[in-house]
């Protein structure tokens, strides 16, 4: 599922070992001086490839987590460059686009607001020799484009650990269940944090969400019968009138949370969470593969095929457009260009400027399509302990601030590593709190899911997307109710010579990698037809 911030990337063992990244103490993430001025940049390896940076901002200007991988940092151009096709943002949709323009033999420059490539695709290094993802991490048998790419890059793939069984625990109640949390039952001597009926009721009411999805067009959602009334509700409220048990509404609410965009279910909207289901069937196992060295390695190479064409920390503030071409201007200059692909999400695209303006439709779609409320946590041990004990390293639940946990280790869990996730109302508080107190609360929920040796990691790292001021959170962009009926048409809609692409464009693997790339490849197509 593509990740993840004010999450500041805080380790001090970095700090006390010259790890990956320049801070000296764990901070609350706030940008660095000036970053917003010159440099513009959400579950989802090369092996040689340089590490992200470990620390977050902080009041004495260290750097953000998300600005600082040397590796991919090139000088931003002082002059005004012609180019065939100006790409706006450094991820792998901008980055996938431009390669595909040079292998046409068109000229191309991709401006990057941040001193790192990959936007929300981003790893780092971490103690015992382990590499995390900040952001999406996993590869799916279908995601055919994306595992066309790695393959051609060289990269290495891995199964995702589920052996043994995973944890859930519901109001108090610890459970276990083995692949599917239809068959979930209660610790030895103990009830079953399902009561009587629950799980009949999370399938009844899945299956009713499957029937109703099949009505909906991945392309035009908006098209759908009765889009109008499906778009009116949240989808806590269908969970509401038509899920009877609380165990069934969080089993229900679990998936549509981290198998979707990481929107709360009162804000997304029910026609939204029907369009996922069906531009993201999870019964293609979309979190299937893990790469080793980490997904993050992917735009690191690109930048490196690309050379000089990428400009980092080259804000774009302005785009404009005549008969002739068009105009992009940045903290770095100003770029002629016969076309622009804007490959940011829509909430970022809006705050650009634009002459002339964009329709009405397309600047108000900007304004309601948020990216997702979640923060993405690991904890690194020198093994997988829990495989011995016969867990998965998958487990969900109602703590305090921990909702969902995976196993991201490599294939001999040395090291380990458990990945949690942080999401809703409770990210944004918990994201206040010093990093010490973060830190604590994450371990006292990994100790209630795995037992006491997960209290003591020797590595910590967290990504809290939603405080990122380059991404604005994670996985993805959705659709509150009245969004896809009311602008969904804009979406994907060039306006003259400008084009859009994303993840948040796709109308298959929405939101993952795949459907980055595949965007990329279809408005590429759309400008070499037109020129």
């Amino acid at each position: 599922m593509v990740a993840s911030d004010r999450w500041g990337l805080a380790s001090p063992r970095a700090a006390m070992t010259g790890g990956s990244g320049p801070t000296d103490r764990p901070s609350d993430g706030a940008p660095a001086p000036g970053a917003g001025a010159s440099a513009l940049i959400t579950r989802r390896s090369v092996l040689a490839g340089a590490a992200v940076a470990a620390g977050s901002a902080a009041a004495g200007g260290a750097v953000g987590w998300w600005a600082a991988d040397k590796s991919s940092s090139r000088r931003s151009s002082p002059y005004q460059r012609r180019v065939d096709v100006v790409v706006v943002g450094g991820g792998i949709a901008g980055l996938t686009a431009a390669r595909n323009l040079v292998k046409a033999g068109r000229s191309v420059v991709v401006l990057e607001a941040l001193s790192r490539v990959g936007g929300r695709m981003v790893r780092r290094s971490v103690a015992e020799g382990g590499w995390v993802d900040l952001g999406g991490q996993w590869a799916g048998p279908t995601q055919h484009r994306l595992l066309a790419l790695s393959d051609e890059l060289g990269l290495k793939r891995f199964p995702s650990y589920y052996g043994g069984e995973g944890i859930v625990a519901f109001d108090g109640i610890a459970g276990r269940f083995k692949g599917d949390i239809s068959t979930v039952r209660g610790l030895p001597g103990q009830r079953s944090p399902a009561p009587a009926g629950a799980v009949h009721d999370a399938e009844r009411g899945t299956a009713a969400l499957a029937t109703l999805a099949r009505s909906v067009s991945p392309g035009q959602p908006w098209t759908a019968p009765r889009a109008t009334a499906l778009d009116r509700q949240t989808v806590a409220d269908w969970l509401q009138r038509n899920v009877r048990t609380g165990f069934g509404r969080f089993v229900i609410a679990n998936e549509g949370v981290f198998n979707s965009s990481g929107g709360t279910l009162d804000e997304v909207s029910l026609l939204h969470l029907l369009f996922e289901m069906r531009a993201n069937p999870h019964g293609e196992r979309p979190d299937s593969d893990l790469y080793f060295g980490g997904a993050g390695q992917i735009p690191l190479i690109l930048a490196r095929q690309l050379g000089d064409r990428v400009a980092v920390k080259a804000a774009v503030r302005a785009i404009s457009q005549d008969s002739s071409g068009v105009t992009v201007t940045t903290a770095a200059g100003r770029f002629r260009a016969g076309h622009v692909i804007v490959a940011i999400p829509p909430t970022l695209a809006g705050a650009i400027s634009y002459d002339p303006p964009l329709p009405a439709r397309r600047l108000q779609l900007g304004q309601r399509m948020p990216l997702g409320t979640l923060a993405k946590v690991h904890a690194v041990y020198p093994t997988a302990f829990w495989r011995p004990l016969g867990l998965s390293g998958s487990a969900v639940g109602t703590l305090p601030t921990v909702q969902a946990t995976a196993d991201s280790s490599p294939p001999d869990g040395k090291p380990g590593i458990l990945t949690g996730f942080v999401a809703g109302q409770g990210a944004l508080s918990w994201a206040t709190r010093p990093w010490a107190q973060r830190r604590q609360t994450v371990l006292a929920d990994y100790r209630t899911y795995f037992g006491s040796r997960a209290s003591s990691p020797v590595d910590y790292v967290e990504a809290v997307w939603p405080a990122n001021p380059f991404a604005g959170g994670a996985f993805n962009a959705f659709m509150p109710p009245g969004v896809w009926t009311g602008y969904g048409p804009a979406l994907r809609a060039p306006i003259g010579r400008i084009h859009w692409v994303g993840a948040e464009t796709a109308t298959r693997w929405y939101g993952y990698f795949d459907g980055a790339i595949s965007s990329a490849e279809r408005e590429v197509g759309a400008i070499l037809g037109k020129t």
